[in-house]
């Protein structure tokens, strides 16, 4: 981004869409999970921040408008949250760039009375992206490195995908364990490139065999990087 760069991005699954793109680290938030069509009726902004003092009605004019994702802060703060208390919307703010991501979608907002107006919402955020930013000749921009990411969907049957990222060439793993730590599956043994990468698990060991219900471990492992992330097999 360029000195003063300032990105607004919103969409029932914007946090979903974009969380494993390299670009989404500077947005300051993590996606937690996709949405569902129940319980997301209110949107109230939390005190001190961009969107505090106000509160909306949420109306969709589909099912697909209400399938706004969950998030949770990273470097970002968040200013919105749905009458479940989950976190729908994050600003993020260093010394030259602001953003601000925003599963609901504005459009969607009823407008109420006083400061619960999409307009006022709105001239908060501009107000919000026109404030002063230093030089960045010097600035330190997050650096984008290798990252296992959650899968989805989670809980899942029969079929997930997971989704890593890789900061450079290499040889990378990626194994499926049950609780007890036994190896069940190997998903990747093989050199990749950097960039994006899925893999598809589709509930069977390295016999082909379906395994259990219960909780399974997923590891990636690729030069001195490792990470493990939990996921749930359910029944029918």
């Amino acid at each position: 981004m360029d000195q003063g760069g300032s990105v607004y991005m919103e969409g029932a699954d914007v946090a979903y869409s974009h969380h494993n793109n390299p670009f989404f680290a500077y947005f300051g938030t993590e996606f937690v999970h996709t949405g569902a069509t129940e319980g997301v009726n209110i949107l109230t902004g939390i005190n001190g921040t961009v969107a505090g003092g106000t509160t909306f009605n949420y109306f969709g004019g589909s099912d697909a408008h209400y399938m706004i994702d969950e998030l949770t802060a990273d470097s970002g703060i968040s200013i919105l949250k749905s009458n479940d208390h989950k976190t729908r919307a994050i600003s993020n703010i260093t010394e030259v760039y602001r953003t601000i991501c925003s599963s609901p979608i504005i459009g969607a907002f009823g407008n109420g009375q006083g400061l619960n107006l999409r307009g006022y919402l709105m001239g908060q955020y501009l107000d919000f992206f026109t404030g002063e930013f230093t030089s960045a000749e010097n600035y330190d921009f997050p650096e984008i490195t290798t990252a296992l990411h959650g899968n989805f969907p989670n809980p899942f049957n029969p079929y997930t995908t997971i989704n890593f990222y890789l900061h450079k060439d290499g040889l990378t793993n990626l194994d499926i364990y049950n609780i007890k730590g036994q190896k069940v599956k190997t998903l990747v043994n093989e050199n990749l490139d950097k960039g994006q990468h899925s893999a598809f698990w589709n509930g069977k060991d390295n016999n082909n065999k379906q395994v259990s219900s219960g909780i399974y471990f997923y590891k990636l492992n690729t030069g001195n990087f490792s990470s493990t992330k939990k996921m749930i097999l359910i029944e029918n």
